[in-house]
């Protein structure tokens, strides 16, 4: 694993090494993804201590700051150190949307949608990285009552190159967020389709299809069409074997979040305040999971 590769080399590195943090930084993420976050932290302190522009040890960090719910610690330590990571490197734009999703925690929704309006608009010549982050910022936005207009254009227009791909359905997760939001129906068929002629195979990519890439697509795609009863059926099953599909769980949370959304608007209280007492549980003092909150309760009042 991310966590356990760096552990059996560790101790033919030390600080003398010039490029020791990068050890440092590649454990400490692999650490956090397993749930060692207090350690992962540590290490990742340490990395970036070492080397302040060490760009994955700045993202590993900010992965333990979001997991744990200390948004406060986050977004001083992204903007105090932000002429280290910000420049032009691969993870400079995902950097900056994780420092949206502090952003979002405080429901400081104008000042997200203003990050990705600067860092992550998608053009043709994106990276998928790049569109994933864009796709994945808007449709927590949409999820949190944000009108979002056009935006999601540039992403939808790219992601139509790619729909009959069935390559990695963390990919066809957001793809789905941007044929839903668009309209493209059509299109939405495509993925669905290509999804399910590589369902019944004996690989691995056929197992994670059907277990966990399939449902969730779909789930997203009845999220769109107001059918939330079947959004929610779909994720709920799905969602604990979504670290198939790829991604962080940072990332993976926003399969959640739509499951706490489709429950708010079916008015299922039960399943909202059950989800929420589990983000509670690591983020006990979240502005976010208090909006939700509100909302789940003001949906069983009407």
């Amino acid at each position: 694993s991310t966590r356990d590769r760096p552990a059996r080399v560790m101790s033919h590195w030390s600080e003398a090494d010039p490029e020791y943090s990068y050890i440092l930084g590649m454990q400490a993420f692999g650490m956090e993804e397993a749930g060692h976050y207090q350690q992962a932290e540590a290490r990742a302190l340490q990395c970036v201590s070492l080397n302040p522009k060490d760009t994955w040890g700045v993202h590993a960090l900010a992965h333990c700051y979001e997991m744990q719910g200390k948004t406060k610690n986050g977004i001083s330590f992204m903007q105090d150190c932000e002429d280290k990571w910000a420049n032009n490197n691969y993870l400079s734009i995902h950097n900056r949307w994780h420092l949206s999703l502090y952003w979002i925690e405080n429901c400081e929704f104008e000042t997200a949608l203003q990050m990705h309006d600067q860092y992550m608009a998608v053009s043709p010549q994106s990276e998928m990285m790049d569109m994933h982050d864009s796709a994945a910022l808007l449709w927590r936005l949409h999820l949190d009552g944000v009108d979002v207009g056009e935006r999601w254009v540039p992403a939808a227009n790219n992601y139509e190159n790619y729909l009959d791909q069935a390559y990695m359905p963390f990919n066809d997760m957001h793809a789905m967020m941007s044929m839903v939001a668009t309209g493209r129906d059509q299109q939405a068929d495509k993925l669905v389709a290509a999804l399910e002629d590589n369902l019944d195979g004996s690989t691995a990519s056929s197992d994670i299809i059907k277990l966990a890439g399939l449902p969730i697509v779909k789930g997203i795609r009845a999220f769109g069409r107001a059918d939330y009863e079947t959004a929610k059926t779909l994720l709920a099953n799905a969602r604990h074997n979504a670290h198939m599909i790829g991604g962080s769980i940072a990332q993976r949370d926003v399969i959640n979040l739509t499951l706490l959304e489709a429950a708010i608007r079916s008015g299922d209280q039960s399943m909202a305040n059950g989800l929420l007492a589990e983000r509670t549980l690591m983020k006990p003092s979240s502005p976010l999971s208090d909006m939700f909150g509100a909302r789940a309760n003001a949906a069983v009042a009407d």
